[in-house]
């Protein structure tokens, strides 16, 4: 099986029936893909032969990328643990979801938020972020905590973008400050396609308003 990608370095959702991991990968051979484990709960035991499926996005790239496969192997170390996979399937499909995006102020008289909480989600609170913009591939909101740039947080998408929310794993790609307010771009990570498809339609009805 040839990889559509190497994918060297790249940020990546592992999906389990067990939880949600977050890793970069570090190789992509044949049908091997070794990722190093970013984020995870504590309590998830991995094993051999356990299900995965795995979602490579990156924001505003052209194609996203879907493998399912099976644990093969882990291995820990003093400062990283590797996962190694077999690819089993693979498929890639055209993002759409990378050009709309909405200045709030445009379209609303008054503020919109989102929640958004670490990663993973052991003990940690949702706090409230103020919207700046919005697309389907992240969104830029302020508020007054601070997170550092490359944390993995969990925001939670609701109304008025989506009429079901979900609970979307981002990380922080960028933060900066004014007048002790932080300002983050936050990119997301495993936005499902069904709901990236609902965001993108809304976003689209509310340029369509003022155009």
């Amino acid at each position: 099986m040839k990889s559509y990608e190497n994918h060297k370095g790249k940020l990546c959702i592992v999906n389990t029936e067990i939880g949600i991991i977050v890793a970069e990968v570090v190789s992509f051979e044949r049908e091997k893909l070794a990722l190093k484990i970013i984020e995870k709960k504590n309590n998830l035991k991995l094993h051999e032969d356990l299900y995965t499926s795995v979602q490579i996005e990156q924001n505003e790239e052209e194609f996203i990328y879907f493998y399912e496969a099976r644990v093969i192997s882990t291995h820990k170390f003093v400062d990283q643990e590797l996962l190694i996979l077999y690819i089993q399937k693979q498929k890639k499909v055209v993002n759409n979801r990378r050009s709309n995006r909405i200045v709030i102020s445009r379209h609303f008289n008054k503020k919109v938020s989102l929640s958004i909480r670490k990663f993973p989600p052991i003990d940690e609170k949702w706090f409230t972020s103020d919207i700046i913009d919005i697309s389907t591939g992240g969104v830029k909101v302020k508020r007054e905590e601070y997170l550092s740039k490359g944390q993995i947080i969990e925001v939670l998408l609701e109304k008025p973008f989506l009429q079901e929310y979900e609970i979307v794993v981002s990380r922080i790609v960028s933060v900066c400050e004014n007048n002790f307010v932080y300002y983050y771009s936050i990119e997301f990570l495993n936005l499902s396609e069904v709901q990236g498809s609902h965001l993108n339609t809304k976003l689209q009805e509310l340029k369509n308003k003022i155009s």
